[in-house]
């Protein structure tokens, strides 16, 4: 451990205590409160008004912390230098080398304040009595947010429990990470706190079994057994609780060993994307913040796995999305400060055992977890893992510490950088809340101005402007999102854009398994055996785009593209009955009159949390918005009507060629 420089002022515990109060040993609670139910959740954080909250915390734990610059995880000399390295070469260089280098502010802005915490836990947790008292208030926050989750479940009808995080293995991991601590209230506390202690345990391990997250699930048998000790009525215990987790996720389980579980099938296509993206830029990455924006790029999506028009921005493992964005040496440096920080703790003979033991056990199932969890889609996780953190630190020897200083210039500084983001977030949620169109564009103008390369600002403003040109600068500025380049390609081609073509082919390659880029790309060329090609990768996709009536006057063509889908077999096939029945019914479709009754087939963006673009890749509010669509005629849809074959797990997905939108064959 690094001893204080003779030259800085020290204080000792008993002198921290003395400028501590009780209430602050409950700021650590109120802190993980307001992150866990609003500033840091999936949803919340895209709420402008959370955020701002949340930011405006963080500030106040810089400006009045009185938590020293130096030596933030009580490392020693060897774990400060790799911490430097780590912040201020690895991190930099990979922003400055970023193509995107604006997705990686946020990043930047919360990096800081966050390192601080720890030290800032340490200082509030300084005594028995404060951090006895921080425990119990963290034990409440623990109790409620699994309340809410089985609230969540029994009475607002969610599919699982993922209240208040948004999500379920967010949820999981977030429990995996505080029930520790929740144990160590009940193991230490007076009878109120016991009683408080149990119920979160006995509501927490409910939310985390109605989650059923199975990385949630494993990460909380790793923290047991980090936590207990091995005596016969804990083994008893242990061994019950994984017959119970194994009873109520069996039909995940047996998906899994069987290699027929959809979601682990996907998962495991998310991390060879992101692996794929490793492999081009193994130093320092594609930059912080980058994976929301460019992951697709990497992704070899699987018909019957992945579905179409899938917005893919998570890697799914929080490894390879800080090897992603940040580079293979980052990872490595992460890894050795963590096993130093480990190390050294280990060393120490701790004034709270127990406190130490669970805070390990927290961590240890949390990052089990993030092996194949979602933990860097809520902020309100990271938080929470400096609180715990900073519990590890409360519960070493009692030591002489640098006494911190109030940071009201660095608070200014990082409150000067942020502002520009969260005045566009606020400008942008006016706008779309506005039922004046006048009053929307306006504020969606302010976010602009205020934030001019968040790419999501100018896609709006082109969607409402119908600006060919601004829906394509905004695609550059996001690279990866094939719902941008179809939106600019479309508006292109309908103003005769030079560039059209190369954002439909951009919008191909992104969603392989899409239908309206190659129809597009279809309807737009005059050369007839490559208009084949593309409009049999339509009718792959969507077989009811038979029932077009662009083919008017075309019918030949249809007639062609169709035998053409009937000979894809063999190694790049898909299923002989489809291949069949799409041939019969294009054949029975016949002309189209000139006045035909049409309806639309349109791709839609944000009509649900799930699946929404904004929320996903920008943490913003879900704005629905029509992306592009096809004019269908509705007596031609019921003969049209047919499975699409990427749903089919059956179809081969070397069908599916990137470059120029090709269609595979023998």
């Amino acid at each position: 451990m690094t001893d204080s420089p003779a030259l800085l002022p020290t204080t000792s515990p008993d002198e921290v205590s003395s400028e501590v109060s009780p209430v602050g040993a409950l700021l650590p609670a109120a802190l993980v409160l307001l992150w866990s139910f609003g500033a840091g959740t999936f949803t919340g954080s895209a709420t402008a008004s959370w955020a701002v909250a949340g930011h405006l915390s963080l500030l106040a734990i810089v400006a009045w912390g009185r938590v020293s610059w130096q030596d933030p995880l009580l490392l020693n000399r060897l774990g400060n230098v790799v911490l430097c390295v780590l912040l201020f070469v690895v991190g930099v260089l990979s922003w400055y080398a970023s193509e995107i280098p604006r997705a990686g502010k946020m990043i930047l802005f919360l990096t800081l304040p966050v390192l601080l915490i720890p030290r800032w836990v340490t200082r509030l947790w300084a005594t028995e009595d404060h951090r006895r008292l921080g425990l119990t208030a963290l034990t409440a926050v623990t109790a409620a947010v699994a309340f809410w989750s089985l609230v969540g479940v029994l009475w607002l009808e969610t599919p699982g429990a993922s209240l208040p995080l948004g999500h379920h293995n967010l949820l999981a991991a977030w429990l995996v990470l505080a029930l520790p601590l929740a144990w160590a209230t009940w193991q230490n506390g007076g009878k109120p706190d016991r009683v408080l202690a149990v119920a979160a345990l006995v509501l927490g391990l409910a939310a985390i079994l109605a989650s059923r997250s199975l990385s949630g699930l494993v990460g909380f048998m790793v923290a047991a057994f980090l936590l207990v000790k091995w005596r016969r009525r804990w083994l008893w215990a242990v061994l019950a609780g994984v017959v119970g987790l194994a009873v109520i996720a069996r039909d995940r389980l047996g998906g899994l060993f069987t290699g027929n579980d959809i979601s682990v099938q996907a998962r495991l296509g998310y991390m060879e994307a992101a692996w794929n993206g490793i492999l081009e830029r193994p130093l320092l990455g594609w930059g912080p913040g980058t994976a929301s924006w460019t992951l697709a790029r990497f992704l070899e999506p699987r018909p019957g796995v992945h579905p179409a028009d899938e917005v893919v921005t998570d890697p799914h493992s929080l490894p390879l999305t800080i090897a992603y964005e940040m580079g293979l040496p980052a990872l490595g440096l992460i890894l050795v400060v963590a096993a130093i920080f480990i190390v050294l703790r280990w060393r120490e003979e701790p004034v709270d055992g127990l406190l130490r033991r669970a805070a390990f056990a927290g961590l240890g199932g949390f990052l089990v977890t993030s092996l194949a969890g979602r933990s860097q889609a809520a902020p309100a996780l990271f938080l929470l893992m400096a609180v715990v953190i900073g519990a590890v630190l409360a519960a070493g020897p009692p030591r002489p510490t640098q006494r911190g200083e109030n940071h009201g210039w660095a608070a200014i500084g990082l409150a000067v950088f942020i502002l520009p983001v969260d005045l566009a977030h606020l400008s942008y949620d006016r706008a779309r809340t506005a039922d004046d169109p006048n009053v929307r564009m306006e504020a969606l103008l302010r976010a602009q101005r205020r934030d001019p390369n968040f790419p999501l600002y100018r896609f709006q403003r082109g969607l409402m402007e119908s600006n060919a040109e601004h829906l394509y600068k905004a695609a550059r500025d996001a690279r990866g999102l094939a719902h941008f380049w179809l939106a600019a390609g479309a508006a292109g081609q309908e103003t005769g854009e030079p560039w059209a073509e190369e954002a439909l082919l951009n919008a191909c390659a992104l969603n392989p398994l899409g239908a309206l880029a190659p129809w597009r790309l279809a309807t737009g060329t005059a050369d007839e055996d490559q208009a084949v090609v593309w409009a049999g990768r339509a009718l792959l996709a969507e077989p009811l785009l038979m029932a077009a009536d662009a083919w008017q006057g075309r019918e030949e063509l249809r007639r062609r593209t169709a035998q053409r889908l009937e000979k894809v077999e063999g190694v790049e096939g898909v299923d002989a009955l489809w291949r069949v029945e799409i041939l019969e019914r294009s054949e029975a479709l016949g002309e189209t009159g000139p006045h035909s009754r049409t309806r639309s087939l349109a791709l839609e963006m944000d009509t649900d949390n799930a699946t929404s673009l904004s929320l996903h890749a920008f943490r913003r509010r879900p704005w629905p918005a029509e992306i592009d669509r096809a004019r269908l005629v509705s007596e031609q849809i019921e003969t049209a009507s047919l499975v699409a074959a990427t749903t089919l797990d059956t179809t081969n997905p070397t069908l599916f060629v990137k470059e120029g939108c090709g269609l595979g064959s023998r």
